[in-house]
């Protein structure tokens, strides 16, 4: 996508704030399923924790299709046998805190 491309996209999204809003939805029910995959395993791979952290920074800031690319990622570069110490409850706990963020932010508008 050249930059022409990628400013039309941006400008179309500004004029339609009802993508916005499915953009979220869909990082939710994303987010959602992958905590329910996590909940079926055992341990966190530190690269699988990395994004999913990195989306939910992207979605913090309202950077809903970053948020989403960054779900779509996938990262090999570390071993499936090294676990980094971050659970699923913490995950699951920064995702509601920032999904209720959202929430108020909308109603404000």
């Amino acid at each position: 996508m050249d930059f022409t491309q990628a400013l039309a996209r941006t400008l179309e999204q500004l004029d339609d704030p009802a993508g916005e809003t499915d953009a979220r939805a869909e990082f939710a029910a994303r987010f959602a399923a992958a905590l329910q995959r996590l909940d079926r395993r055992r341990g966190l791979g530190g690269a699988e924790a990395e994004n999913l952290m990195s989306a939910l920074g992207a979605a913090q800031v309202q950077e809903w299709e970053l948020a989403l690319a960054l779900l779509d990622s996938r990262h090999g570069s570390q071993p499936r046998s090294r676990l980094v110490p971050l659970s699923v409850g913490t995950l699951r706990q920064r995702f509601h805190f920032i999904m209720s963020m959202g929430a108020d932010r909308q109603h404000a508008r």
